[in-house]
């Protein structure tokens, strides 16, 4: 535990780099109410935040931007450079579309991005408000911030190991012959290490009582 809180304070001290003029300035208000760090920088793309120690880029995107006048989807050129640019530079990166109500044009501006970048493995996360956003960073910040994101990425390879072991002796059972009821009361690990012979072969025999 105290090491989890130890890295969770590095990763707070640390600084989180904004551009210097957001449409939105609250997101700089949020993230300093939670002790971080806040910079802010002109050189980099308009409307981004960046957690440097996470290595992990956002663009914050109001949805309202999208729209004309009248309500319909227009996508201005300004906007699709800037998305653009940010993909080039950013390797892990995350577009925070933002609209107080996610009502049917927004939902389209919000798809017609996920459908232009669908081959550009950009990540898009729907928010409401700054406070949402913020919270969304930082969680997907911590995450990503070394060690944890090995332990994680460790946890997750384990898993997924122990997945395949489990499906590749259910399958063996199931061509026994046994049903998925059956299955249940066996122990995969059991099976697989006492009765399998040196060749593979299978040495085994269920007795199954009623």
């Amino acid at each position: 535990m105290d090491e989890s809180l130890r890295r969770e304070d590095n990763l707070s001290k640390s600084p989180v780099i904004l551009h210097q003029n957001m449409t939105d300035p609250d997101y700089a208000k949020i993230l300093t109410t939670y002790s971080y760090s806040v910079r802010e920088s002109e050189s980099i793309i308009p409307d981004t935040v960046i957690f440097p120690l996470s290595r992990v880029a956002f663009l914050i995107v109001p949805l309202n931007s999208c729209l004309s006048g009248s309500g319909q989807l227009d996508i201005k050129e300004d906007l699709v450079q800037r998305i653009d640019k940010f993909i080039q530079v950013h390797r892990n990166r995350y577009i925070l579309c933002q609209a107080s109500t996610f009502a049917e044009q927004e939902c389209q501006a919000f798809s017609f991005i996920q459908q232009q970048y669908l081959k550009n493995r950009l990540q898009l996360l729907p928010c409401h408000n700054a406070e949402e956003g913020v919270k969304a960073m930082i969680t997907i910040a911590k995450l990503l911030c070394r060690p944890t994101c090995q332990e994680m990425n460790s946890r997750l390879q384990h898993l997924l190991a122990q997945q395949l072991k489990k499906d590749s002796a259910t399958e063996f059972l199931k061509q026994m012959g046994l049903s998925d009821h059956h299955i249940l009361y066996i122990d995969y690990d059991f099976f697989l290490s006492s009765h399998l012979d040196e060749h593979g072969k299978n040495n085994f025999y269920v007795d199954i009582c009623y």
